[in-house]
Order: C-alpha cells, then sequence, then structure tokens
C-alpha cells in the first residue's frame, strides 16, 4: 500500500499484484456507494450472489500459486527492493 500512495503501480506489484486488484476493486465499490447515495442505480462485482465464494477461490488460488517452485510461482512471489 505504501507504493500505491507514492503511484508506484510496478513496486506495489512486485509486492503483490493481487492487492492492485483488490484496491481498484475497492474503489469500484465505494464510487457505486457514492451513485447509490446520490440515487443512481450502480452495479458492482460484489452485488453478484457468488461474490465471495470467487473471491475466496481467488485469493486462495493466488496464494497457492504464489508458493509453487518455477516460473509461475516466481513470477507472482515478492521481489526484493
Amino acid at each position: 500500500m505504501l507504493r500505491l500512495t507514492h503511484f508506484d503501480l510496478l513496486g506495489a506489484m512486485n509486492y503483490n499484484a493481487l492487492c492492485i486488484a483488490g484496491v481498484v476493486l475497492l474503489a469500484w465499490v465505494w464510487v457505486a456507494g457514492v451513485f447509490r447515495a446520490l440515487g443512481k442505480n450502480a452495479m458492482t462485482p460484489l452485488d453478484h450472489r457468488y461474490a465471495s465464494r470467487v473471491t475466496l477461490y481467488v485469493v486462495f488460488v493466488f496464494w497457492a500459486l504464489r508458493l509453487t517452485p518455477g516460473p509461475v510461482g516466481e513470477f507472482l512471489a515478492s521481489l526484493p527492493s
């Protein structure tokens, strides 16, 4: 998150690529909440029936892939700064 506050997107992705997706999702939900407060109809991915399950599965698969040896695990793993 510190890297994101300094607008260092690549540096933040080096630490955790899933965090970037989470920040984008949270911003989308926040903007949709503002639109809803203004009386507009705004949908978010979290309004879907299976959103909590999909989120849990995505986090679990990301975590598992990040721990695997080989090119996929090295790509998703945190890089030293």
